[in-house]
């Protein structure tokens, strides 16, 4: 019984590893085709009309089409300034007004004592 929580836990730690490659990470194009590769191998997707337009833009997707998801990443993840982007979306920058301060340490040790 144990090792199906662990088997479970594992492959939750590796979806939440993959979601926060979107607020870490600029998109490029092969993390793109990532994306779109794992989408074709999901059974069913035909049923979810928003993962079937995802797979479809993803198909299409080409060199200039990159570079505004970068531009607009960097718009919305990085807060380049105030009035044209929100504030970056990690916790240290709300509470203490820096990037990886006593907040991350606060974060990331809750994260651990919850086994992530």
């Amino acid at each position: 019984m144990y090792e199906i929580y662990k088997e479970l836990a594992d492959k939750r730690s590796k979806v939440y590893w993959f979601l926060s490659d979107f607020y870490n990470l600029k998109p490029t194009m092969e993390f793109l085709k990532e994306i779109r590769n794992n989408l074709n191998k999901v059974s069913g997707i035909e049923e979810v009309e928003e993962l079937v337009e995802l797979r479809d833009y993803l198909d299409n997707l080409n060199e200039e089409g990159v570079l505004k998801l970068q531009v607009l990443f960097t718009r919305l993840m990085r807060g380049i300034k105030e009035g044209y982007s929100p504030p970056p979306p990690y916790e240290s920058v709300y509470r203490e007004n820096k990037l990886c301060g006593e907040w991350t340490l606060r974060v990331m040790e809750f994260y651990n004592k919850c086994g992530f």
